[in-house]
């Protein structure tokens, strides 16, 4: 008999029993205009809006759940889940680790065996604490599911009749999942930038309205659907809008920011290559950003650099800096996570927002 990953997950993730297909409108982006800011200064101190900071390293130790070079960083609880690549850079995976950096194990392994598979593109842990890990492969549009204790429980195709294509995934905590979706998806909801699917990524509700102004073979670097633990957040870079859902996967409205003269124009974002040299002079949000009523933060390439900045929304002032704590990962569950390659090895930096 086949095995079907919904089979697997239903005590993880109980999948409604409605799916109806259904669209959303998009809701009209408030606008924060970057050039008419004041600008000061990163404080020393750090920012307002964190009541904590902690810092540590990464176990850098050869063993299989190390990585050379991280991609995503998820925290999860007292766990810390990393997407990175191996030292060759033919394999990315997911490793787990313990609240101060100690490496605990690797989800799976390269291969075509059980629990192994050919390259992670992105993962999701599961809501209310359940630290079991979904894993979208790359290489064969695999779906690999383990528990929390790293056991490999199964895999599957994406199955029915007009499954998406994934790029990023959050677990909402009705069981189903907020997928974006691939710029090559030939699905009925290609012209949707972000999709509500149950596990086998068959949708049901379409939000952001693709408009197809970007360029598909050019990328930057983007953390995917960050879950602060009172929403999703998404960017996507280039387009310079941070995209907000509740925890149904609603679309709650965005938020745009406007770099003014040095703002992308849209000839740029449908093909890239032609502008490289003009790109260098443009500014645009890169990586991950995170908006609430009160405060705007994350990275930006601006002329040519990645920046970290920060808006405090209520006083009108912008902050930047060429280094606060590294790259910025997003908020996960309240707390904001930045990573930096130091000397040392890879410095991991949280901060819990103010609620």
């Amino acid at each position: 008999m086949k095995t079907t990953l919904a089979s697997l997950v239903l005590p993880w993730m109980l999948v409604s029993a409605a799916l109806v297909s259904c669209s959303r409108p998009a809701a009209e982006p408030s606008v924060i205009r970057m050039a008419e800011l004041k600008e000061a200064p990163m404080p020393q101190a750090g920012l307002p809006c964190f009541s904590s900071v902690e810092q540590f390293l990464l176990d850098r130790e050869p063993n299989d759940a190390s990585i050379a070079l991280p991609e995503k960083v998820v925290v999860a609880g007292e766990r810390i889940y990393i997407l990175g690549y191996s030292g060759d850079m033919r394999l990315a995976y997911v490793s787990e680790y313990d609240h101060e950096g100690r490496a605990v194990r690797m989800m799976g392994r390269r291969g075509r065996g059980p629990g192994e598979y050919a390259r992670a593109q992105d993962f999701v842990v599961g809501p209310e604490g359940d630290c079991r890990i979904l894993l979208v492969d790359r290489g064969e549009a695999m779906l690999y599911h383990y528990g929390p204790d790293g056991t490999f429980l199964g895999k599957a195709s994406p199955a029915g009749p007009d499954p998406v294509s994934p790029y990023y995934l959050a677990a909402l905590p009705s069981g189903e999942l907020l997928v974006g979706t691939t710029l090559w998806d030939e699905s009925a909801w290609k012209d949707y930038r972000v999709v509500v699917c149950d596990t086998l990524l068959q949708a049901r509700s379409g939000m952001i309205p693709d408009p197809h102004n970007l360029d598909p073979n050019f990328a930057f670097s983007n953390v995917g659907i960050c879950d602060t633990g009172e929403d999703f957040q998404y960017i996507v870079p280039m387009e310079d809008c941070v995209h907000r859902f509740d925890r149904a996967g609603n679309d709650i409205g965005s938020v745009r920011i406007d770099f003014g003269p040095a703002a992308l124009t849209d000839d740029i974002r449908i093909d890239v290559e032609p502008h490289l040299d003009e790109l260098k002079e443009k500014s645009f949000l890169f990586n991950a950003a995170y908006v609430d009523e009160a405060w705007l933060f994350g990275s930006l390439q601006e002329k040519g650099k990645h920046r970290s900045f920060a808006v405090d929304r209520a006083a009108g002032v912008r902050y930047a800096t060429d280094d606060l704590y590294g790259w910025f990962q997003g908020v996960w569950d309240g707390r904001a996570v930045w990573l930096k390659d130091t000397e040392d090895g890879w410095q991991l930096t949280l901060c819990t927002l103010r609620r």
